[in-house]
């Protein structure tokens, strides 16, 4: 009997795609929040986006990591 990981093929490209949705969901949701209290121009957008790459980056694998 072969034993599988309990991480399945394809899984983490799977954990991926739908963190890389949630952030992008995210970025939208607090770039209306900042225009709804005045403009937000495209440095504080990348601001913005840099910041959700950068904690996507460091809490992805850590999710990935519990569930092996």
């Amino acid at each position: 009997m072969t034993r599988q990981s309990p991480v399945a093929d394809g899984e983490p490209s799977r954990r991926r795609d739908q963190a890389e949705t949630v952030r992008d969901e995210a970025v939208e949701r607090a770039c209306s929040q900042l225009q709804a209290h005045g403009s937000v121009s495209a440095e504080q957008r990348a601001v913005v986006e840099e910041l959700a790459d950068r904690l996507l980056e460091r809490l992805l694998p850590l999710s990935l990591a519990l569930r092996q």
